[in-house]
């Protein structure tokens, strides 16, 4: 039974082959193929170098804002601990007048 069905396929592929015979490459087959390439890639490589300049300009914009808004400024009630802040209290010497009476 699987030697009938090999020859009806070998059969089958022969008729395709006659029906389409093999085309000839003409000398301008290679550009013409490239041309449609490029043509089919033109879109998708415009949008990839609109989403490349996107994220770099949003980069430079990130540096810029973050630029804008750093500043290195020493304040000593950031710095000081817990501790330090008691001792700097300007109403201690209230609580010491307080606890004595």
């Amino acid at each position: 039974m699987s030697g009938w069905n090999e020859r009806k396929l070998d059969d089958l592929f022969a008729a395709y082959r006659d029906a389409f015979p093999d085309r000839e490459p003409s000398a301008g087959f290679t550009p013409e193929l490239w041309r449609r390439i490029d043509q089919r890639r033109k879109p998708s490589f415009t949008f990839g170098r609109f989403a490349r300049g996107f994220v770099t300009a949003s980069l430079a914009l990130c540096f810029a804002m973050t630029a804008i808004t750093y500043s290195p400024s020493i304040n000593s009630v950031y710095t000081a601990t817990y501790i330090d802040v008691l001792d700097d209290d300007p109403h201690e010497a209230d609580l010491v007048h307080l606890e004595s009476l």
